[in-house]
């Protein structure tokens, strides 16, 4: 007796949600094998992205320029080195891939925009900056994004808070799926520039 744990990846992502997937299982011990065993198994699966938000450990300077990073993703592929929009066996989408692809940069009220990088658009009457993906999840999307801001004395203390947020979302290939969303943000306290 025991029990055995048996992990099956369908191929490239595109196995329809609740088709089942039938493996055959075989085991031998002390020279006998036993006949295969087929497990039929429902197939769950759904979209996902995930974003994260990074700043220097420093505190920002009032009076300074401080750069935040976003890295964003699908979550499966989040923490391998492929392309984050991509699926990392094979580098194309399966039904659980994304398009339309935006990720939004909330900057902290009274904090200036300076820059953004990859194409980030600035829109200063709702302090955010914008990221569109471009095309389909083929594209080579670039993983990382910044954004600088200033701090501008007379609107910030010393020891005030500042916080950052993002929130990435994506509409999936399979049109039986709702659009996804992630957030994440960051909170550092000022000090005065030294």
């Amino acid at each position: 007796t025991g029990a055995m744990r048996v992990q099956v990846r369908p191929e490239n992502l595109r196995w329809p949600e609740g088709e089942a997937i039938h493996p055959k299982v075989a085991g031998e011990t002390n020279g006998l094998v036993a006949d295969p065993v087929e497990l039929a198994t429902p197939v769950h699966a759904k979209p996902s992205i995930e974003v994260r938000k990074f700043a220097p450990e420093s505190q920002p300077a009032i009076g300074g320029q401080y750069t935040y990073t976003i890295t964003a993703g699908y979550e499966g592929a989040f923490n391998t080195n492929e392309n984050k929009f991509q699926d990392p066996g094979t580098g194309t989408p399966g039904l659980m891939g994304l398009t339309e692809i935006r990720l939004v940069d909330t900057l902290p009220e009274g904090a200036e925009f300076v820059r953004a990088t990859n194409g980030g658009t600035y829109d200063p009457a709702t302090r955010t900056v914008t990221w569109v993906v471009p095309g389909s999840p083929v594209v080579r999307a670039i993983a990382d994004y910044r954004v600088t801001v200033a701090f501008p004395a007379g609107t910030f203390a010393e020891g005030a808070s500042a916080t950052n947020n993002v929130q990435a979302t994506g509409t999936p290939l399979d049109p039986k799926h709702a659009a996804v969303t992630a957030t994440d943000s960051v909170t550092r306290q000022l000090q005065n520039l030294r």
